[in-house]
């Protein structure tokens, strides 16, 4: 909803979320919500100082009346003025500390919820819309297509996009998610049945894409995998060397052992080249 006050979603998604909002209260209210707090920030002022500010605090240092203490009595005072700003400082640092790090978990949980919410929206209509389902998350994490070798360079890594998947699926496109993780390569394989599988690569594990949907952790192929229901279907979640793999669209557990088994046996193929 913010994205679509601030104008940043695609057009042709912008026009359903518009047709969205004109038939659903809720959601109504919501943007009403964020119409009333941009107005109201829209209203806050900056004061500047006063002109006179500067000029009477010069006359006042000017004026200062200058003492010339006894040395030991300088002394004590130079230690107990350098002790003071030594405490002076150890509380400004720790207040802007303990204020960057409120920010920081601000932000990250809220990063965390948006990506529960957008990703929870996905992974309900892949199954039986993914082209909607797809328009939507490249709307809400700037992604564009590319080919492997622009994907590679832009990475800097080979992502995981083979060519061919068992069970006849087929690579149809790569696309690059500015997710708040990181920068995260997904392919998309369809197979002439019209069966999709959506393969995400990410740095981190990302249990929060799934929300609060149960996650389950079987070996599949002997390696520890994060299974989760959606629907019918099963995504699943597993480390490939220093990266994540994970998999949406899948139709049981053997499909997900098969898969694992399948990367795998590339990675050691790879590296006995």
């Amino acid at each position: 909803m913010s994205s679509f006050h601030d104008h940043e979603l695609q057009p042709a998604f912008e026009a359903e979320v518009r047709e969205h909002i004109g038939q659903c209260v809720e959601c109504s209210r919501r943007l009403a919500e964020f119409g009333e707090i941009s107005r109201m920030t829209a209203e806050l002022r900056n004061p500047s100082a006063p002109a006179s500010v500067w000029p009477d605090l010069r006359s006042k240092l000017d004026h200062v009346p200058q003492t010339r203490p006894t040395p030991v009595l300088g002394s004590i005072r130079r230690r107990r003025r350098a002790f003071g700003m030594a405490i002076a400082a150890s509380l400004v640092l720790a207040l802007f500390s303990w204020g960057l790090l409120a920010w920081w978990r601000q932000s990250y949980d809220h990063d965390h919820i948006s990506v529960a919410a957008n990703f929870g929206r996905y992974l309900s209509e892949f199954d039986q819309n993914p082209e909607q389902a797809q328009l939507a998350l490249v709307s809400n994490y700037d992604g564009r297509v590319v080919d492997l070798e622009e994907a590679a360079r832009t990475l800097r890594y080979p992502p995981v996009a083979p060519e061919m998947l068992p069970n006849g699926f087929a690579r149809d496109r790569i696309y690059l998610l500015k997710m708040p993780c990181c920068l995260c390569v997904q392919t998309i394989y369809k197979n002439e049945a019209g069966d999709r599988l959506a393969v995400f690569e990410h740095v981190d594990d990302q249990p929060h894409w799934f929300g609060d949907r149960p996650i389950v952790t079987a070996q599949c192929h002997g390696t520890p995998t994060s299974l989760v229901q959606v629907d019918d279907r099963l995504a699943a979640t597993w480390k490939r060397q220093q990266r994540f793999i994970t998999l949406i669209g899948l139709r049981g557990v053997e499909e997900v052992t098969q898969l694992v088994s399948f990367f795998d046996q590339a990675d050691s193929a790879r590296e006995q080249l």
